[in-house]
């Protein structure tokens, strides 16, 4: 690494998983995925593209957590964001990978959602196939059609997406598919959906694919950015739905957390996830249309909602208790006894704006809290208050542009991360660019309205932090 003259190259990283066991001076990383939910879902072995599928997400998420943005030997310097790496990923079907067109859709795919450069080499599938690939049903299983396959992350987004597109269809099987890295999480998942299926009539599977990484050598510090969590779920997802014989796949996410706007004047590109992001799911159904030769789609029915308008439901009372069990936070779980959520990370506060905003702050005990922000008693500090302060500033610079006399003209030159969300969409759905521009101006202004009446917010008198 060269920084003569103050400036630090990306950080280059080699990873091969081709390789069973490596150098003697390299280290050697255990790592696993259970898919077996899904050929047994389906009474079917899973086939080899989609195993391959699952493989590359895998590799490219552990890639991801190893590969450190700031090189250690470097400490005091900033971030330096982008990476350039190199993957080495065997697979089975080698020919399907080796075709240009699903190479570098993959790599651009690749490149918007982690902002790295990405180079990933396809070497043919030596090894032996998982049990997964091996399993062997007399009978395939009957799910009545349509077959639903979404998302499932737990979250407070996927449990009121999921109830409603259960309450509103009465016909056809849901599959839920979760994919999770520890076990809190996946008992919360279970939960919930055996919770929201007592609610409903139509059959409900649930697909769990746990995924993990046993760390060789001792502790070794990772990647907090992890940028590339999306590709992995999604790449989950995908998977089940192929399996089912379906070429859509739906996922619940409210707009405000799928575009995710910088909250201050620091955050760049990817410093903000695009797991949800309308560029990413785009990108993401090329490649994917691309790898199986058939057009296929991913959708976010919620991307012109807030979060409050997606907690509102006729039904929502019946399912209320089950709202504390859904998770929102950027830390979770905390290892902190009864405490699983922060309460003060942007996410949090989103969260628990949202219900109270939707009159739901009965089903939000704030005993689930690190910090209570909507407690009378809670004064606040710097590190609790530094969430509350970045969504101030975003709301006071939305309100600012909204209210101007050529609206999207100053929200789009103040983020111009919508702009290319606009160009994008125009191209791929049935809607002209006035529309979008009209949704996604009532999207930010019906936003800052609920935010604006926020207790916690009002009662901290908190002053934005702008940068």
């Amino acid at each position: 690494m060269n920084n003569k003259y103050g400036i630090i190259h990306p950080n280059g990283y080699n990873f091969d998983f081709s390789r069973p066991e490596a150098a003697e001076d390299q280290v050697v990383h255990e790592y696993f995925v259970d898919d077996e939910a899904v050929p047994r879902c389906f009474g079917q072995s899973l086939e080899p593209l989609l195993a391959d599928l699952i493989d590359l997400a895998l590799s490219v998420y552990l890639t991801d957590r190893l590969a450190l943005r700031r090189d250690p030997k470097y400490q005091g310097h900033a971030h330096q964001w982008c990476r350039q790496i190199r993957l080495r990923v065997p697979v089975r079907c080698w020919e399907q990978w080796a075709r240009p067109s699903v190479h570098r859709s993959l790599h651009d795919l690749l490149f918007f959602m982690t902002e790295d450069v990405w180079q990933v080499d396809f070497v043919p599938f030596e090894g032996s196939r998982r049990s997964a690939e091996r399993q062997a049903f007399l009978f395939p299983a009957q799910l009545s059609k349509p077959i639903h396959v979404a998302l499932y992350s737990g979250g407070l987004d996927s449990f009121s997406g999921a109830f409603q597109h259960l309450s509103d269809s009465t016909d056809g099987s849901f599959v839920l598919v979760s994919g999770s890295s520890n076990t809190r999480q996946r008992v919360g998942q279970r939960q919930q959906v055996r919770a929201i299926s007592k609610f409903s009539e139509s059959v409900i599977n649930h697909v769990i694919v746990p995924f993990g990484l046993e760390r060789a050598g001792g502790e070794q510090k990772e990647e907090k950015s992890q940028r590339s969590r999306g590709f992995l779920f999604l790449s989950l997802g995908v998977a089940t739905a192929v399996s089912a014989g379906v070429r859509q796949m739906k996922l619940y996410e409210n707009g405000i957390g799928a575009i995710n706007l910088p909250f201050d004047g620091t955050q760049l590109g990817t410093f903000n996830s695009r797991a949800a992001h309308p560029v990413s799911l785009l990108r993401m159904e090329r490649f994917v249309s691309l790898l199986i030769d058939s057009p296929f789609q991913i959708y976010n029915p919620f991307l012109f909602c807030t979060k409050t308008e997606m907690c509102h439901h006729p039904r929502v009372d019946d399912v209320g208790q089950i709202i504390r069990k859904t998770f929102s936070c950027d830390s979770f779980p905390l290892h902190v006894k009864d405490k699983p959520q922060c309460g003060s990370c942007t996410s949090c506060l989103l969260r628990r704006m949202s219900l109270e905003s939707a009159g739901l702050s009965r089903f939000d005990p704030s005993e689930g809290y690190l910090r209570d922000l909507l407690s009378p008693s809670y004064s606040g500090h710097a590190k609790g208050l530094r969430g509350l302060r970045v969504m101030e500033w975003q709301a006071m610079k939305l309100g600012l542009v909204l209210t101007a006399s050529h609206p999207w003209k100053s929200l789009s030159q103040e983020f111009p991360e919508l702009q290319r969300i606009l160009s994008e969409l125009s191209m791929h759905v049935p809607a002209d660019s006035i529309r979008l521009q009209e949704q996604l101006l009532q999207l930010y202004s019906r936003y800052v309205s609920e935010w604006n009446q926020f207790s916690a917010r009002e009662r901290l008198k908190v002053c934005p932090r702008a940068a």
